[in-house]
């Protein structure tokens, strides 16, 4: 597993989604659509019939950026990443 980085604007989303439930919700711009679109392919989020939603690895990674008070790019250690995972 390699770290992952997250920039400034995707800090600012993964944090809004965990303050409103997990909900990313709709494609707001080209900004929000690449980000959820590589929320995805990192499994941070999934497609649902109402949006896009958290998965509970991205609940874990959220909750953690808005406790910690992250603000721009952000890099996550593997270790870190596995005790969100659970291993």
């Amino acid at each position: 597993m390699q770290d992952l980085v997250l920039l400034p604007d995707e800090v600012a989303l993964l944090k809004r989604s965990a303050l409103q439930g997990g909900l990313c919700g709709t494609h707001g711009g080209l900004s929000e659509e690449a980000a959820f679109e590589f929320f995805c392919e990192q499994g941070l989020a999934e497609l649902r019939a109402n949006g896009l939603r958290l998965t509970s690895w991205g609940r874990q990674v959220a909750r953690e950026l808005t406790e910690d008070g992250n603000v721009g790019v952000v890099r996550l250690r593997p270790s870190t990443l596995a005790a969100f995972r659970g291993g």
